[in-house]
């Protein structure tokens, strides 16, 4: 009996990064909770792609050195735990791809520790190209222009093809506006933030995107043994961005916060020899601050901020003999050890960069000064201030308001006589967003984020009810910034396996071989839910072959295109929405609660099933030789669909085999004559 071949489309085969979260879809066959967790990033902006890897490890995968991910010639890696130092830069289309087809990727957990092991695994990639990034270029406002609203109509082009516009409008210090951060189908070229952005500088930035783009997937990484680690996921994120500051009106109309990149401070300068703005130094924007000290003269300026905080500013000292610029900052007039620095000149010194960290919780004077010493003053004799960054690092988790929808679905999947559970919570409509807002079980057996849920296999529905009730729901909101945590319960008032019952799949069973490509689909399900969808998928290729809302009342379905001669998987899903089963606690911090919350249950009901699809050949039997007109007969009982080959050799120790006849089946007898003047042989019949 002869296998099946089945070609593929040429891929491109490379290895990346590690995530923790496996992610679920209404198709997936359910998922494993993630110990290590990557995803390559491959981001587009200005010509150039900057592809890096996210990389971490949590529960018993926790490192206890670090553990590396690395490419085949080291151009990427990423390492975390003691060490968390990374690759990033430009590259190009073709280099990215050269690297990652350039043999196998390595993973290797507790560097340098006696556990320490390595793993290779790849990836692969298809259906991606450098002409799907496109450029992505913000169009208005225009770099560091000054905007007469705070709403400014935001404009941009885009030639990427990837599918999702994700836009968002903030100061760098803090989150977005609720509202000015939107994601939605391309294509659009225009938005305007819902709500007034912060006076002073703002930031824009759109990305076309594909998030867990299914084009690029993952191999298990595997030992040299061939042993796999456990509790692996991989995705990939796509997109081709830009970004743009622009300076918008409030508190940063003064002319001063304009000059320096409005920092938003509050500003004294000497009345008789006052700080300006000046048009001729600068580092960025169109202006700076400049002094006007005269000879022998002396000039100040003054800020005061609220701490704790970082301040990064640009300096400059154009002067000679003994002029002089000095800057000191204090805490609430009390000393002036904070920081300090002076710089006395001898000539033209040039721009410089001062960064000065206010440690404490209080109000800090800030003072630029300088003292012409030069009987022969020397153009333009000045000190000049420019590119102020201010960075607030205190706690002002107080001072944020969070707002969340929760939902959680509540799965059994059937396949054969197996049975298991998931859990799949998941956020919806928070606000502020982030990079990244999740909200994790109490035993961190399931997650789940704005795009996607996590799940261990629950074996039995009672551990599933342990799992919800077993301690107190965490929210993180930014979990890759300043993380604000909110805690909140679930109470299982009722919950029974009566609530969910089995979807089950006839035909094809799972496991069954020799389908039609013509094949109907027939199960039972819970006919009384609110939904019904299938989906059938060639898990060789893989590709989708075809899907379908359904009523749930139905029984079988035919696809719409005959089914591919290969493996074939078919998931069918019920949903019911609002079970009144479980009630919540609102989610608070100890000293403040969710400005906003909600939450809902949906139940859910999957049966999958895998089959194989084309006629299986099966072995003929041969009749009994017959002679006849000196011919020799050879006959069989011949199978329908296939194609019989007559083969000779001379001896059985010849490893060569000859064709003799070959012919379609039809499920007849069928009669080879060969003359019995031929040479003795030994004959076979292969079916395929």
């Amino acid at each position: 009996m002869n296998a099946h071949v089945h070609s593929n489309p040429l891929r491109l085969f490379c290895s990346f990064r590690l995530t923790a979260a496996l992610l679920i879809s209404a198709f997936s066959a359910g998922g494993v909770r993630a110990e290590f967790s990557m995803t390559l990033n491959l981001d587009h902006t200005g010509g150039s792609l900057y592809p890096y890897i996210s990389f971490f490890a949590d529960g018993a995968a926790e490192p206890l050195t670090y553990h590396r991910i690395e490419s085949p010639n080291g151009l990427f890696y990423r390492n975390t735990g003691s060490r968390n130092d990374y690759s990033y830069g430009s590259q190009t289309y073709a280099d990215v791809i050269d690297e990652c087809t350039d043999g196998p990727w390595t993973l290797t957990t507790n560097v340098g520790d006696p556990s320490e092991e390595e793993y290779t695994f790849t990836v692969s990639i298809s259906g991606l190209s450098a002409g799907m990034f496109g450029e992505t270029s913000v169009t208005n406002p225009a770099e560091y222009a000054t905007v007469s609203t705070n709403q400014p109509l935001i404009e941009w082009t885009g030639t990427s093809l990837f599918p999702e516009i994700h836009i968002q409008v903030h100061n760098g210090v803090q989150p977005p506006e609720p509202g000015n951060y939107y994601t939605a189908p391309a294509p659009f070229n225009s938005w305007t933030p819902p709500a007034p952005v912060l006076p002073g500088t703002n930031h824009i930035y759109l990305a076309y995107q594909t998030n867990s783009f299914a084009g690029i997937t993952f191999t298990t990484p595997m030992t040299g043994g061939g042993s796999p680690l456990t509790g692996w996921n991989a995705s990939a994120d796509v997109s081709s961005y830009d970004s743009t500051t622009f300076i918008a009106p409030g508190s940063c109309t003064d002319p001063f916060n304009i000059a320096v990149e409005c920092p938003g401070f509050n500003w004294y300068t000497d009345e008789y020899e006052p700080w300006v703005v000046s048009y001729d130094n600068f580092t960025a924007g169109s202006s700076s601050l400049q002094s006007t000290a005269a000879e022998w003269g002396y000039s100040y300026l003054e800020a005061i901020v609220q701490g704790p905080a970082v301040i990064t500013f640009d300096w400059a000292l154009f002067g000679s003999d003994g002029d002089s610029f000095e800057f000191y900052s204090y805490d609430d007039g009390t000393s002036y050890d904070e920081d300090f620095f002076y710089y006395e000149g001898y000539d033209v010194y040039g721009w410089d960069t001062h960064t000065v960290t206010l440690s404490s919780n209080d109000i800090y004077y800030l003072t630029w000064s300088f003292y012409n010493d030069d009987t022969n003053a020397f153009y333009p004799d000045s000190a000049f201030l420019d590119n102020i960054r201010y960075t607030y690092t205190g706690d002002n988790s107080n001072s944020v308001s969070h707002e969340a929808e929760f939902e959680v679905e509540i799965q059994r999947v059937t396949s054969g006589t197996n049975t298991h559970y998931l859990i799949l919570p998941r956020l919806n409509n928070i606000i502020p967003s982030s990079s990244l807002d999740e909200v994790v079980s109490p035993n961190n057996r399931c997650s789940g984020t704005e795009n996607s849920s996590s799940s261990i296999n629950f074996p039995t529905l009672q551990a599933v009810i342990d799992e919800l009730q077993d301690g107190p729901w965490t929210i993180y909101f930014d979990r890759n910034g300043a993380t604000y945590e909110y805690d909140f319960t679930i109470n299982v008032n009722s919950l029974s396996t009566n609530d969910l019952p089995p979807v089950t799949i006839t035909q094809p069973l799972d496991g069954s071989t020799g389908i039609s490509t013509a094949s109907a689909f027939e199960w039972s399900g819970p006919s009384s839910w609110d939904s019904a969808f299938i989906y059938v998928r060639d898990a060789e290729a893989p590709a989708t072959v075809d899907s379908s809302s359904i009523s749930p009342s139905d029984t079988n379905w035919t696809a719409s295109v005959p089914l591919p001669e290969a493996t074939n998987s078919v998931s069918i899903s019920y949903s019911e929405y609002g079970f009144s089963g479980l009630s919540f606690s609102h989610p608070s911090n100890g000293s403040q609660s969710l400005a906003s919350w909600s939450a809902s249950v949906d139940l859910g009901s999957r049966g999958l099933s895998e089959f194989v699809v084309g006629i299986t050949p099966q072995p003929v039997s041969i009749l009994s030789p017959v002679l006849s007109a000196g011919n020799f007969g050879l006959s069989f009982i011949s199978q329908s669909g296939t194609t019989h080959i007559v083969e000779w050799t001379p001896s059985l120790t010849n490893t060569t085999w000859y064709s003799a006849t070959n012919f379609p089946g039809d499920g007849m007898t069928n009669l080879v004559n060969l003359p019995t003047t031929n040479p003795a042989a030994y004959f076979r019949v292969k079916t395929q």
